[in-house]
């Protein structure tokens, strides 16, 4: 008998964000790359509200997380800058 090994919670997790920005990336028209710093929470919430009136949203994610979600859908970013 064969067992599956065990995945960590932690990586679990990183596994289901990579999917969940893959699907986001999939049905998007175009998307943006920014680099938030600098902004206040107070900026980073009056941008958010403003583009969920035009059914769009601002993520904020890891960068490796991002880069395997575009490797997964083919998607070259070369200027991307890996932290």
């Amino acid at each position: 008998m064969t067992t599956q090994p065990k995945i960590s919670q932690n990586k679990q997790r990183k596994m289901e964000a990579v999917e969940s920005l893959k699907v986001k990336l999939q049905k998007a028209k175009t998307f943006f790359l920014t680099d938030y710093r600098g902004l206040t929470h107070k900026q980073l919430e009056t941008l958010r509200k403003s583009l969920k009136k035009v059914e769009a949203e601002y993520l904020v994610t890891k960068n490796r997380l991002l880069k395997l979600a575009l490797d997964q859908i083919e998607v070259n970013v070369q200027s991307f800058k890996e932290a």
